[in-house]
């Protein structure tokens, strides 16, 4: 018989389109010093990539497009301290949809938010005047924007220029939901279809929690747009983050040490299937920081940090068990 792992290198040599395993990961240019990388497809058959850049407390932008990575420049008027990030807005009647990002302003704390229009950014905005001590989160696809509001409740809202004040109402977890980990990023996906959504985060505790969104599933017993479930799990890892593509799977993207005397922990991925979370593959690829994860049709995008600087590549071009 013909084993799996032969069939899988046989397709990865014979696919001229999918990044080659030496090209995984490969180098963003210009990317010294930047850390917790977030990704996003765009309206241009592109992905982008935004990071924080340390020592500016400024955010780079970056796209990857027919194979090469090129750097757009630094995000104007933003000043943060902590991760931005970005997602494609949702299809809204009466609003042009774009790319959006969202961050937390280094001087206010305030939750900000900016758009791509595919050659500039436009000037930020306060997002209903929300103040968040962490980072925020946002879906790739449908534009929700995760945060940490207050006693560390996670709640959500999105752009809308329909909307009062230019977004939906917050929409908070339920009381009685985990408290979130300031410290560790949050990670949401949705799905365009129904406007259903995952969120995941970690508590002080080392817990991964994940609950669900749904109007339909949700609203109607809890008052709100998320479910009163919260499936958790304790872990040793140092990142993790959601991704989804429309119809497919949710996944999950942890980096964990094998050994607690590794300096660079590995990447594994997860599939999360309602109140479960399964273990599915171990990446090549080793990234320091908590990267960020992105689904863009068929394939799964990751960035983060290397050695000085950032790299990405497609995760599922580089597990050892496809």
């Amino acid at each position: 018989y013909t084993g799996l792992w032969e069939v899988r290198d046989w397709m990865q040599a014979s696919t001229p389109d999918v990044m080659p395993r030496s090209l995984c990961p490969s180098s963003m240019p210009s990317s010294t010093g930047a850390a917790s990388p977030s990704i996003s497809p765009g309206l241009d058959n592109a992905v982008h990539i935004v990071a924080l850049q340390t020592s500016t407390s400024t955010v780079g932008h970056w796209e990857i497009k027919n194979g090469t990575v090129t750097y757009i420049g630094v995000v104007p008027n933003v000043s943060t301290s902590t991760p931005a990030a970005i997602g494609l807005e949702g299809v809204v009647s009466g609003q042009t949809q774009m790319l959006g990002m969202a961050y937390r302003d280094k001087a206010t704390g305030a939750l900000k938010y900016t758009r791509w229009s595919g050659t500039s950014w436009s000037t930020p905005v306060n997002v209903l005047n929300v103040t968040t001590a962490a980072a925020p989160a946002m879906s790739s696809q449908v534009g929700l924007i995760a945060y940490v509001g207050a006693n560390n409740v996670v709640s959500a809202t999105a752009y809308s220029a329909n909307s009062t004040g230019g977004f939906i109402a917050p929409q908070a977890m339920p009381a009685g939901s985990p408290a979130a980990d300031g410290t560790k990023r949050l990670s949401i996906v949705a799905e365009p279809s129904n406007g259903a959504a995952y969120v995941g985060y970690r508590t002080t505790a080392d817990e991964f929690v994940w609950a669900l969104g749904s109007w339909s599933s949700c609203y109607p017993t809890t008052g709100s747009y998320w479910c009163a479930s919260y499936p958790k799990l304790s872990t040793d890892w140092v990142g993790a983050a959601l991704s989804y593509g429309s119809g497919q799977r949710v996944n999950l993207l942890v980096t964990r040490r094998e050994k607690s005397t590794d300096a660079t922990p590995s990447l594994e991925n997860w599939v999360v299937d309602g109140s479960g979370l399964y273990p599915w593959g171990q990446n090549r690829m080793q990234l320091s920081g908590q990267p960020g994860y992105a689904q863009n049709s068929l394939d799964s995008w990751v960035a983060g940090e290397s050695g000085t600087g950032l790299v990405i590549g497609k995760t599922d071009n580089c597990f050892a068990n496809l």
